[in-house]
């Protein structure tokens, strides 16, 4: 080969490697000003059950105030009155007329359960506005919302399939941030196909939640704003 065209070769090459063509992607910078703590609604009627793997604080809301604070490790009942609402255990009537209950963990491997299934987080349960029933919410850190999210919308997935549920973590992520802060928004996510399928914490599957830790903090914009990541099956 003509030393003219080797060198033509090598300049090719590294104009290749320059403008991108390696191997090696680009770092991503991840964006962390979003807020951590998402609200999901789980219930919404007159009467649930809510149990505990460990142990847990109830604290009562009485007046916009936080009236009473009890610890409990058995399951707990609410129930609506007209009153609002009243906690029983299995010795009966603890406390009632209250606005607001919120069930919390006492510790790391503590874990609430409401209707059969577990979740990370707290349970925050508050009499209807105007429907004469209750409503539980899961409040619950963005990414381990996200952990109990992606089992149930892109399902197990084998270790060359990982980019796409990393893909999906981020839609995922950019999805619910844009819906909470969506106008007319109501400040909170429904576990459904009415938004995105969360299952909780028993539904976690490691290389999903792996997937969401490594894409910590990104998300997808448009126009400066996180754009409304839609996707389907």
């Amino acid at each position: 080969m003509p030393a003219l065209k080797k060198i033509l070769i090598i300049i090719i090459l590294a104009r290749i490697s320059a403008f991108g063509f390696s191997e090696k992607p680009p770092a991503i910078e991840p964006v962390v000003e979003f807020q951590r703590e998402v609200a999901v609604q789980l219930f919404h009627g007159a009467e649930v059950s809510i149990n505990v793997h460990g142990k847990a604080v109830l604290e009562c809301y009485r007046d916009s105030k936080l009236a009473e604070v009890y610890y409990f490790s058995p399951d707990i009942r609410l129930v609506f009155r007209k009153n609002g609402i009243e906690v029983y255990d299995d010795n009966g009537l603890i406390s009632g007329g209250l606005i607001e209950i919120r069930c919390k963990p006492r510790n790391d491997v503590s874990v609430l359960i409401i209707q059969g299934k577990s979740y990370r987080g707290y349970f925050r349960v508050i009499a209807g506005e105007s429907s004469g029933e209750m409503i539980a919410l899961n409040i619950v850190d963005l990414d381990d919302y996200l952990m109990g999210v992606l089992p149930s919308e892109i399902g197990d997935r084998e270790k060359n399939e990982y980019e796409a549920a990393k893909a999906q973590a981020v839609a995922a992520r950019t999805y619910a941030i844009w819906k909470m802060n969506v106008d007319g928004s109501s400040g909170r996510l429904f576990p459904t196909i009415a938004d995105q399928v969360y299952a909780g914490k028993d539904s976690e599957i490691d290389i999903l939640s792996m997937a969401v830790r490594e894409t910590a903090g990104e998300l997808m914009f448009f126009e400066n704003r996180p754009l409304a990541a839609y996707y389907h099956a």
